[in-house]
């Protein structure tokens, strides 16, 4: 309910509202220097989020070929004890 006032309870509860947002839409509005860094920061934090999601992938990426090598290695070895053992 509104406080002693003339007006109906939906125009004040507008006129609140836009008393509480007014200052707080207007940082950031187009061209506004807030505007500018919000959105510097918003590209930032993207870069990095792609870095890490790179890095991740590398490492992921990195440990199948490791494990690949030594398998393929592994097999190396055992074909060629097959073939001497077939020579001897």
């Amino acid at each position: 309910m509104p406080p002693d006032t003339d007006l109906p309870t939906s125009e004040w509860v507008a006129a609140v509202t836009a008393e509480i947002l007014s200052p707080r839409l207007a940082l950031f509005e187009p061209g506004t220097q807030r505007d500018d860094d919000l959105k510097k920061a918003a590209q930032e934090w993207k870069t990095d989020c792609r870095v890490a999601v790179s890095i991740t992938y590398a490492r992921e990426f990195l440990e199948y070929e490791i494990k690949e090598t030594e398998r393929l290695n592994a097999m190396i070895v055992k074909q060629t004890r097959h073939c001497a053992e077939l020579k001897t």
